[in-house]
């Protein structure tokens, strides 16, 4: 491609994805705002006027682009004036209640997650929203249940390499208490979410009954997204083998999921199929708990990549992709800070991008394994930088690993669901079935114990900053630019013989 074709080329992006250009603004004013303004100039009034200047400048000078930086001052300034009203809402005038002392009631608004020195609960006190309590194992408080708490309202701790006060400001949590004083009072589990908090605990105790551990510690990872019933040395060994996205509901394993459904086309026609996927998805998010964010976004990834799947153009479904990234942050503001939303959004643009490029190259791979290796791939190249730049490590042996347990995660997974939905019909057949799920979890054991045992292969304290992931994702564009480019050009140019 020479030069004059590559200023065409990117000429040509500017001219026509507004969406991105949209997207771009729109980021980088919440950026803006929650980086520096908010702490330089914490009146937006006082400071809206110099960045209008700004614009009328560069309009001024760009005379030929003026479509291309009024999209841009109109999206950044949305940003900007969104993430202001976000911080007004949840986040300004929380520091005044730090070391407050309190004794209220309050309801548990969250499934309570096991740690290992405890338990993790989120409740909504009045006045104060969201409360983040640390508390003992034993007793667990469940969702719905109305609490009377005495403690002391404590600013979330920064550390040197983590902000954990900044992870919870995604999630508009203020505040921690730890271990307060508890005594409960009843329980109003009778919503929506309640019900559905208590169907997903008698799916916990059907898999424990259906199979033994460490099987059914990793069924719950891999169908719920529950980690805390997975033993500490698998745990260590999902760690050293880059395999821990599968006990995660994540954009991508919702990908593989759809990925393996959709090939039913042969016996329902593929516009059925998509409306019956995307139910199943639907049903999925009740099983995991409609108050797992994650899950949300990541069944929200699954049913945009069913209609980029229906849509079937390249450019409808980068459009559709960026919208719904836009409706994430103007929904949460902060949310770009969350590592599973990155993951979720690099996952999703790899598999619909990249995974078809990455299938005509194992074109000798049997079609049935074939998409999953190529989603597979796309989507470790694409969240690896991510990875590595968050938790400064990398996994060398991660790419065998996961090319050995991916393929199959999917079939696993259809199968437990499988199990459970029958468990209710037939403990029997529920059982017979189990033997099936037992021995595909059995192999993702031995793969990820065998290479786990490699601890030379994983290596910690990497420094990759920042910069360096979008130096990266610059040059992955860049590649798949001219990757892109030649295809075409091959497929357009007649054949002569």
């Amino acid at each position: 491609m020479n030069l004059r074709t590559r200023i065409k080329l990117f000429n040509y992006i500017l001219r026509h994805s507004k969406e991105l250009l949209f997207l771009f603004g729109f980021s980088f004013g919440i950026f803006i705002y929650d980086n520096t303004l908010d702490f330089i100039f914490p009146s937006i009034i006082n400071y809206s006027g110099l960045i209008l200047t700004f614009f009328l400048v560069i309009l001024v000078f760009l005379p030929k682009q003026r479509m291309f930086v009024l999209i841009f001052c109109i999206s950044f300034i949305i940003g900007f004036l969104r993430t202001n009203l976000f911080y007004s809402n949840n986040i300004y005038g929380a520091a005044k209640y730090y070391e407050t002392s309190i004794r209220m009631q309050g309801k548990i608004i969250s499934q309570s997650v096991i740690k290992k020195n405890g338990i993790e609960a989120v409740v909504f006190l009045p006045r104060y929203g969201k409360v983040l309590l640390k508390l003992p194992r034993y007793p667990v408080y469940n969702y719905g249940d109305q609490l009377l708490i005495s403690g002391v309202l404590k600013e979330p701790p920064v550390y040197d390499s983590f902000s954990y006060k900044r992870y919870l400001q995604v999630q508009k949590i203020n505040y921690i208490m730890r271990t307060p004083e508890i005594t409960f009072i009843n329980t109003n589990n009778k919503g929506v979410i309640g019900k559905t908090a208590n169907f997903r605990n008698s799916l916990i105790q059907r898999i424990e009954l259906l199979l033994p551990e460490p099987h059914s510690g990793l069924l719950q990872g891999l169908v719920l997204g529950v980690r805390a019933y997975i033993p500490e040395k698998l745990g260590k060994s999902l760690q050293i083998t880059g395999t821990t996205h599968i006990i995660a509901v994540s954009g991508y394993n919702v990908s593989l999921v759809v990925l393996s459904l959709m090939r039913l086309t042969k016996i329902i026609s593929r516009k059925k199929l998509s409306y019956l996927v995307i139910i199943a998805l639907i049903f999925f998010l009740f099983l995991v708990g409609l108050d797992n964010i994650p899950a949300f976004r990541a069944v929200f990834m699954g049913i945009v990549f069913i209609i980029a799947q229906l849509v079937g153009r390249k450019g409808s479904i980068m459009k559709i992709l960026i919208l719904a990234v836009i409706y994430f942050l103007l929904m949460n503001p902060l949310v770009y800070r969350s590592i599973s939303f990155q993951l979720t959004i690099m996952a999703t643009i790899g598999i619909v991008g990249l995974s078809h490029m990455i299938s005509e190259v194992f074109y000798f791979v049997p079609k049935l394994f074939r998409e999953e290796l190529s989603a597979t791939i796309a989507a470790i190249i694409c969240t690896s930088p991510i990875t590595l730049s968050s938790f400064n490590s990398f996994s060398i042996i991660a790419p065998i690993s996961n090319l050995m347990i991916l393929p199959f995660i999917s079939l696993i997974t259809n199968l437990g669901i499988l199990m459970l939905g029958i468990s209710f019909l037939s403990l029997k057949i529920a059982s017979a079935i189990s033997w099936f799920v037992w021995l595909g979890l059995e192999y993702i054991i031995i793969v990820i114990r065998f290479f786990g045992e490699f601890e030379g292969m994983f290596l910690e304290n990497v420094f990759f900053s920042i910069g360096n992931m979008l130096i990266v994702y610059v040059v992955l564009i860049i590649f798949l630019f001219e990757l892109h480019y030649r295809r075409v050009k091959r497929k357009s140019s007649p054949n002569i013989s």
